[in-house]
């Protein structure tokens, strides 16, 4: 299932997730004082783009996942695509999962694996924005 040939790319995807769920942890659990250097803007101002970035990341993934879910078995998709679009479908290698439950628990968590990588840009293009 996955492949030796696309190494690179897997490593590419892990990593970039990673980072995102680190500097997501640890912007969640700072405390607002040290905070502040980063963010210099006025009180609240600085969230709101995160804040939009992460709701349209949320919504293009869980769209994606959505089509992922209603495609036609035979339609042929390399791994690293799917996988790609869906990380939470790894935990379905073996099993096919049916539609409500693609919806209800794989749709949701890789559209809060986006969502938290969306708000990262968010973050990102805040702090150097100035």
């Amino acid at each position: 299932m996955f492949f030796p040939a696309n190494g690179p790319a897997w490593t590419a995807i892990f990593c970039t997730l990673m980072i995102a769920g680190v500097i997501n942890a640890v912007v969640a659990i700072a405390p607002q004082p040290w905070m502040r250097p980063i963010f210099r803007n006025v009180e609240g101002q600085w969230i709101k783009l995160p804040f939009r970035m992460l709701a349209g990341f949320f919504v293009t993934s869980y769209v994606a996942v959505g089509v992922l879910s209603v495609l036609h078995p035979t339609t042929r998709m390399s791994p690293l695509t799917v996988y790609t679009l869906c990380p939470s479908c790894v935990a379905t290698i073996t099993v096919d999962p049916s539609l409500t439950t693609s919806l209800s628990l794989l749709a949701p968590t890789s559209a809060a694996v986006y969502g938290s990588l969306g708000a990262v840009i968010g973050l990102v293009v805040n702090v150097f924005r100035r």
